[in-house]
């Protein structure tokens, strides 16, 4: 794969799509936000993101500071699960990153008006 190829550069999320071994690591509301015609915030590539990760392990420092070196500011480790935020482009290079096993974007929650 060469560098231009290569799921560590800057690219287009909805590029991950197209590489199996990756999109089966995105849950399905990722993947329907990244099919969107218009997705919401997707505008500007480097736009920040929040994540839910899942790991192999529980994540480590050596990990930690590998998702790091991917463009991924880690919030929250609990055990295997982790938050973090990264600028969009860098989906994929925290995607193709052998330890993580599921990558969910975060979604807005909205509150109810019950009146």
């Amino acid at each position: 794969m060469s560098n231009s190829d290569s799921p560590s550069s800057g690219c287009d999320p909805r590029s991950l799509l197209e590489r199996p071994e990756l999109a089966a690591k995105l849950s399905s509301g990722t993947k329907r936000r990244l099919l969107a015609p218009a997705p919401e915030g997707f505008a500007d590539p480097g736009a920040p993101v929040r994540v839910l990760l899942r790991t192999a392990e529980p994540l480590g420092d050596p990990e930690r500071s590998t998702l790091e070196a991917a463009g991924a500011t880690v919030r929250t480790v609990a055990g295997d699960v982790v938050t973090a935020q990264m600028p969009l482009d860098r989906l994929g290079a925290v995607a193709a990153l052998p330890f993580v096993r599921y990558l969910d974007l975060a979604r807005p929650l909205h509150l109810e008006d019950k009146s």
